[in-house]
């Protein structure tokens, strides 16, 4: 049986026609202890690989989905974004659509939006916007991204939070939690609408 990190014989060095000073260079580097750890996620620096791309629009604010890199899932398996994994995301959208209608003064907006799943500690995941324009002295998203957490592709976990999930993050990108106050700041004696919502239908 073979033991590691021992010397390689001569003999079977002159077999293979192989120099002994190579193989003895050879069998000493993979002798050698290396640590093999998976490569942390950036979450300030993201790198999107997309592997699909969809989009989702109503009448005047189109949401540009990415999928990005593969699925990094609970057990550290890497997987493929399918149309059974992306059809969450796309429900979730479609609802965001249903109650934002527009950007106000604004005829037609578009969102670009990045997903990521990827091994997270004590939480489901994390959002927020990385771009945006100026409109009536607010700030509107032009792109963000949401990052899930791994473990809620655990068999077992909760439907109804995964799926919740994923909407509540999809609501920090259009800047709920970062700029609530700036949409709801009062011009004067009236409230403008900036994301006009279903109340305006």
């Amino acid at each position: 049986m073979y033991s590691d990190c021992k010397e390689t014989t001569r003999e079977s060095n002159k077999v293979v026609g192989v120099s002994t000073r190579l193989i003895g260079i050879a069998a000493m580097l993979s002798c050698l202890p290396v640590a093999i750890h998976a490569k942390e996620f950036d979450f300030d620096n993201p790198q999107c690989d997309v592997q699909a791309s969809r989009s989702v629009t109503n009448d005047h604010l189109t949401l540009n989905l990415n999928f990005c890199n593969q699925l990094t899932l609970h057990d550290g398996k890497l997987a493929k974004w399918t149309d059974s994994r992306i059809q969450p995301y796309l429900s979730a959208s479609k609802r965001w659509l249903e109650v934002i209608l527009a950007v106000d003064g604004v005829e037609q907006h578009s969102l670009d939006i990045d997903f990521y799943v990827v091994p997270m500690d004590n939480a489901n995941g994390m959002a927020g916007p990385e771009a945006e324009i100026d409109v009536n002295w607010r700030l509107i998203p032009t792109e963000g991204s949401v990052f899930i957490g791994s473990h809620t592709y655990e068999p077992g976990f909760d439907q109804v939070e995964f799926n919740a999930n994923i909407l509540h993050e999809m609501g920090h990108v259009f800047g709920i939690g970062a700029y609530s106050m700036d949409y709801t700041r009062h011009d004067g004696s009236s409230v403008r609408c900036l994301w006009c919502a279903i109340a305006k239908r």
